[in-house]
């Protein structure tokens, strides 16, 4: 009797810490897939592996501050924006998240993985941890989702890492990360933005007027926005304008667009959560969104 080959397991990991990260991690399997069929791609959210109490303090706290705190959240990004083992509030966080997730890499190895990618800097965190530690990971990739390069992303116990551009490779160089393991390929975006859609047919699909100038309005993909009074200002100051706003999975804000769509008939399409965004965009003139690293990626 003959035996059945292994096919090569790619584990992607990622956290639901925001859409961006997820959505870099829902390209690279999509992406992966397309041009690799033989191999097995595991798509994990790192946060259904942690702790119920730590998974609720680390989503819920970042929700809070973007939503009504986004000067602290400035103020803890750039303070933690140095070399972990030289900050002794990094050293603190670290220690705790490990704590709270060593059960998780153990349940993530059992998968058998032969490569793992992590498109957020906690699964990135939590794997070199566990490597220097002694635990047997297979080789690891650490793909940056933003343009910038925070401390947050540099873990020289990891093996490859990927970023947006140049730039950003300059700076992991400085900060101790060999450059033949640096590699230039911008940040991974789902393969329906490399199709081409007809922007006015796309305008007509959405109940919009084709030839009119229109705008999009992102909410993220956790709604974190008031894109409801924007939409309802421009709509009011400028005749001539359309717009289509994106709430993501903020069903209130949903509700209340859908109000002001009410208001200027024809002129907004309303819409919630989506994985067709590259349909919106294609139809839209201008873009207006939180201007994280995946969104500026798929709007180019």
């Amino acid at each position: 009797m003959g035996t059945t080959e292994k096919k090569p397991h790619i584990l992607v990991l990622s956290a639901s810490t925001g859409g961006g990260h997820m959505r870099a991690a829902e390209g690279i399997e999509k992406c992966l897939l397309e041009r690799h069929p033989s191999i097995d791609v595991t798509n994990v959210d790192m946060m259904n592996h942690v702790s119920w109490l730590f998974r609720t303090l680390y989503v819920d706290s970042y929700m809070d501050m973007m939503k009504h705190h986004r000067r602290l959240y400035e103020l803890l990004y750039t303070m933690m924006d140095k070399e972990p083992e030289k900050m002794p509030m990094q050293r603190f966080r670290l220690w705790l998240q490990w704590l709270n997730s060593v059960s998780a890499h153990k349940a993530l190895l059992k998968l058998g993985p032969d490569h793992i990618i992590c498109t957020h800097f906690t699964a990135a965190e939590m794997l070199s941890r566990a490597r220097r530690k002694g635990y047997n990971i297979p080789p690891t990739s650490v793909v940056v989702t933003d343009f910038d390069v925070h401390w947050m992303w540099i873990h020289r116990a990891l093996d490859e890492f990927f970023v947006a551009d140049h730039e950003a490779a300059a700076r992991l160089a400085t900060r101790g990360v060999a450059e033949e393991h640096i590699h230039v390929t911008g940040i991974p975006v789902c393969p329906g933005f490399a199709r081409t859609y007809d922007a006015q047919e796309q305008k007509k699909a959405l109940g919009l007027t084709p030839g009119t100038l229109t705008l999009m309005l992102m909410a993220g993909g956790f709604g974190v926005s008031s894109i409801d009074r924007t939409a309802r200002r421009l709509l009011g100051h400028f005749g001539h304008l359309q717009l289509i706003a994106v709430a993501g999975r903020n069903e209130a804000l949903r509700a209340s667009l859908d109000r002001v769509a009410a208001e200027f008939p024809g002129r907004l399409a309303a819409i919630g959560f989506t994985t067709e965004v590259e349909k919106y965009m294609a139809a839209s003139d201008l873009i207006i969104s939180k201007p994280d690293g995946l969104t500026t990626s798929e709007c180019m």
